[in-house]
């Protein structure tokens, strides 16, 4: 037997490493098909859809909870600021309270949330300003905001549910809006709406040139999706039937008929009886509804819509819950020709935030919940906008 020579062995070597070299791309290639073709199948069984990105005004999103449906999106812009990690319009909190502070939870929908005005302007961040200015006793107060625009009252008080009651209030407020027991929600159609559009633009975008071959892959429609930009922009116009009725002027048979149909209403209470059983816990938060008038009450006519007031009060009381009705005081700051109160006749001005604010300072100092002394009302002639519609609304005589 003849020996190979050293020479011999590396050009051996070198003609077997092409071969084994293709060899391993041919086995590397096969298991990345055989791992897709699998994870297509996967996909399909558990039919598993392309997760859209999908932000509507530049700061909702859709929900994993299927009782919120939607809700705001961590980081995203808020005017000049931003929505917080926890998705509240509002700074970053501890999820423990800290000692030493009484805790407030807002939850409510687009008049708590302070449509049209900048944050620190809306009535829950009015009210933490007012607290704080007026305490005493070194007790120290913070008011988170969790009201969303478009929620209803399952949806506020879902949101409170999830992510309110981690923060230990010691009082829930309510913000009550004479259109929350709607279904509809314009932010949520405008989110389904923009979720079907940019599917469609998706599928027209594969269905032209090399990604055509790939347009029927549930696989790759999600990988794509993933990866798409956000849609933003609606193509067809919405409405919602709160302004629908305005603009036929039937606004207040609409506001009465949402308070009078049976599945309407019943959101209304069973989001109250869910109140009620976070009230009645004794390591849970006192619960206050806190309803607000639509538009500003004029001081010489009566208020029409005053028995959708007391409906909502009376079945507010009979789950235990405590309300202060803001009709008066608006009332009030109306006939005192001060600035206007209200953008439009559900949303209330940056000065209209500011009379719900002023009315939660005084019912807070005068309730039992919060410890004796730790609220000095004479603190507040120092607070910013202070004026005589301030001093009048602290000094009216409680219903």
């Amino acid at each position: 037997m003849a020996w190979m020579s050293d020479e011999s062995i590396q050009s051996v070597t070198k003609c077997q490493r092409p071969r084994r070299f293709a060899f391993r791309a041919l086995c590397l290639s096969f298991g990345v098909l055989l791992g897709l073709a699998v994870a297509e199948v996967v996909v399909r069984a558990f039919d598993v859809g392309p997760r859209l990105n999908i932000v509507y005004r530049r700061s909702f999103r859709l929900s994993d909870n299927p009782v919120l449906k939607y809700e705001l999106m961590p980081g995203s812009k808020d005017g000049r600021s931003t929505i917080s990690r926890a998705g509240l319009r509002d700074r970053e909190f501890s999820i423990k309270k800290p000692d030493g502070v009484y805790r407030i939870v807002v939850i409510g929908d687009s008049v708590t949330y302070g449509l049209w005005c900048r944050r620190r302007h809306t009535y829950p961040k009015q009210l933490e300003a007012m607290l704080n200015a007026a305490g005493s006793n070194g007790l120290r107060f913070e008011v988170l905001n969790l009201g969303v625009s478009g929620y209803n009252t399952t949806q506020a008080v879902e949101a409170l549910r999830v992510r309110g009651l981690q923060y230990q209030p010691d009082l829930v407020v309510y913000g009550y809006v004479l259109n929350d027991p709607q279904s509809y929600s314009l932010e949520e159609e405008g989110l389904k709406a923009l979720t079907a559009q940019t599917r469609r633009d998706i599928s027209r975008r594969l269905a032209r040139g090399v990604l055509r071959a790939l347009s029927h892959s549930r696989l790759f429609h999600l990988a794509y999706a993933s990866l798409a930009e956000p849609a933003v922009r609606l193509e067809d116009a919405l409405e919602d039937p709160t302004y629908k009725a305005d603009k036929l002027g039937s606004r207040q048979d609409y506001i009465r008929a949402l308070h009078e149909t049976e599945v309407s209403w019943r959101r209304v209470t069973s989001g109250f009886a869910e109140l009620g059983r976070i009230a009645a816990d004794a390591n849970g938060p006192a619960v206050l509804i806190a309803i607000f008038p639509l538009e500003e009450p004029d001081a010489g006519e009566d208020y029409p819509l005053r028995d959708v007031h007391d409906r909502v009060a009376l079945a507010a009381s009979q789950y235990g819950l405590a309300t202060l009705d803001l009709t008066s005081p608006y009332t009030l700051a109306r006939a005192l020709n001060g600035p206007e109160l209200y953008g439009d006749f559900l949303h209330p001005t940056e000065a209209g935030h500011r009379v719900a604010a002023l009315s939660l300072v005084k019912w807070l100092a005068e309730s039992a919940g919060v410890p004796a002394g730790s609220i000095d009302l004479t603190r507040l002639q120092s607070v910013e906008g202070f004026d005589a519609i301030a001093a009048a609304l602290l000094e009216m005589k409680s219903e």
